[in-house]
């Protein structure tokens, strides 16, 4: 999935960003109808899917939109629209994080009804679509993984308990990470909170815990619960997000989760095709829809994919095919075509049959990274990655202190320092913290970050451009220091610091 830039700058210029692009939604309520991009995803590119909500002017969600309300460009080029789905389209599946505050605060009469609502919520979700629990406190807690058994969720949300303090970031962190990891067209975050970010127990930061929400892609809908949340943290984080923020209180929570509910069931999935080269360069896609009769524009950036790879060498003809003696020594004949049909069909089928394995692998590899090796938002926060590639940070003496060597044959080059991650490396400057030219680097090539003091990789870029550990191919593996870790061209050693 496409996200937005991980650049840190000061949460109170990310705010007022933030707040601006809340503006769009609000026209909504003031008579104009408006076109929010809640997720875009390019790293198919020329291929471009995006996830949009339309609302009429009252606010209300616009239903049975189709293709021909809908233009698309890049720039000013038009793309050309392959699809319109509507999310009522049960093919158009949706994995939702729902994650609740179970601080002390939410005892009594707020728990009861944030539980309520928050089953009515689980149940009005579609028969396809799927959605995982994570509750937090002074700690948070991935409880139910992404699942479409009501009864696991329901019976999980019945059980809650509220007592400690509020990990809010922490939880952002967190939810926002497992809602990345789902593979379904569309993924959302639904956090209730009603209270300020007041644990000691985690080191998260509001810049930090934006700047995950942010580069995870995913819209995170908030609910600013009871008389006293952190609403310009929580306004802030749906608007940066492109989620939406509401306010809600014991007799009217139902309700709000009823309407975030109504939001997901109608978005449209948007699949385009792009034209212009696949030069790695930024650019924005427009799209106007005619909503309840008049035109709405909205505008979301990506990256068009990685410069082309140059065009090898035409490989020599094969030989022709050997010729084969008649038994009475006569004469002489091809191979059959049929017979060399056959060898050709049992070829594909081994190939189709190795990929085939090898996505799964990489499915299997993937759900068993967000439930035994996520990332650790606390040290991830407490350690934050520079700015700029190779510039000097203070590392701590005991853990984030690992970094990432680039080398030109024995010389030393640029130094990346890891913190407590997540790294991202890859060429797109949109989706990484750091960033790798070349045409056999993915936009988003491979992750790292720190658990339990062990540094973690996960290969993120398919199966087409690879990522080497110490020479092999790797999916999933604990860094050790020495290791060279190769992206495309580039040579990295890693090394853990102190």
């Amino acid at each position: 999935m496409a996200s937005i830039s991980c650049k840190r700058l000061p949460f109170a210029l990310v705010l007022a960003v933030a707040l601006a692009m809340a503006a769009a939604p609000a026209r909504a309520q003031q008579g104009q109808p408006s076109l929010i991009v809640n997720q875009l995803d390019a790293t198919a590119y020329p291929a471009l899917r995006a996830v949009v909500t339309a609302l009429d002017a009252t606010g209300v969600p616009e239903q049975g939109l189709t293709a021909e309300q809908f233009q698309a460009f890049d720039g000013e080029t038009p793309l050309r629209l392959a699809g319109v789905q509507s999310a009522q389209d049960a093919s158009v599946k949706l994995s939702v994080v729902v994650a609740i505050d179970v601080s002390g605060s939410m005892a009594g009469e707020p728990m009861d009804r944030a539980k309520q609502a928050a089953n009515e919520f689980i149940r009005a979700l579609g028969p396809n679509d799927e959605a995982a629990l994570v509750t937090f406190n002074a700690t948070v807690a991935p409880v139910v993984p992404f699942t479409s058994d009501r009864a696991k969720l329901t019976n999980a949300i019945a059980a809650l308990q509220a007592v400690g303090g509020t990990a809010l970031y922490e939880a952002v962190q967190t939810a926002s990470f497992i809602a990345n990891a789902s593979d379904a067209p569309r993924s959302a975050v639904v956090l209730l909170s009603d209270g300020q970010n007041d644990t000691q127990a985690s080191d998260a930061t509001a810049v930090g815990s934006l700047a995950a929400a942010q580069g995870a892609g995913v819209p995170v809908f908030t609910v600013g619960f009871g008389a006293a949340p952190d609403v310009g943290y929580l306004e802030g984080l749906s608007a940066a997000t492109q989620g939406q923020y509401r306010a809600a209180n014991a007799a009217n929570v139902s309700t709000v989760y009823a309407d975030i509910a109504l939001l997901l069931r109608n978005q449209y999935v948007l699949t385009m095709t792009a034209t212009a080269a696949a030069d790695g360069k930024p650019a924005s896609l427009r799209l106007i829809a005619t909503v309840g009769g008049a035109p709405s524009a909205a505008v979301a950036e990506f990256t068009r994919g990685t410069a082309a790879v140059a065009p090898q060498a035409t490989a020599p003809a094969p030989a022709p095919a050997p010729e084969v003696k008649a038994p009475d020594g006569g004469s002489t004949s091809r191979v059959p075509l049929v017979v060399f049909s056959a060898v050709v069909l049992l070829v594909l089928a081994g190939i189709g049959g190795v990929l085939f394995t090898r996505y799964r692998r990489q499915q299997r590899i993937l759900q068993h990274q967000m439930q035994v090796v996520a990332p650790n938002p606390r040290q991830a926060a407490a350690h934050p990655l520079p700015v700029a590639e190779g510039a000097a940070v203070a590392a701590s003496s005991e853990i984030g202190t690992g970094r990432l060597v680039e080398m030109h044959g024995n010389e030393r080059g640029r130094v990346f320092h890891l913190g407590g991650g997540a790294a991202v490396l890859g060429s797109s400057p949109r989706l990484c913290t750091i960033v790798l030219d070349g045409a056999d680097v993915a936009p988003e090539h491979c992750r790292i970050w720190l658990r339990e003091g062990r540094y973690m990789l996960h290969h993120a870029g398919g199966m087409r451009r690879k990522t080497l550990v110490g020479g092999k191919e790797a999916e999933w593996v604990v860094l050790e220091a020495g290791d060279e870790v190769r992206v495309g061209s580039h040579r990295l050693v890693f090394e853990s610091g102190g």
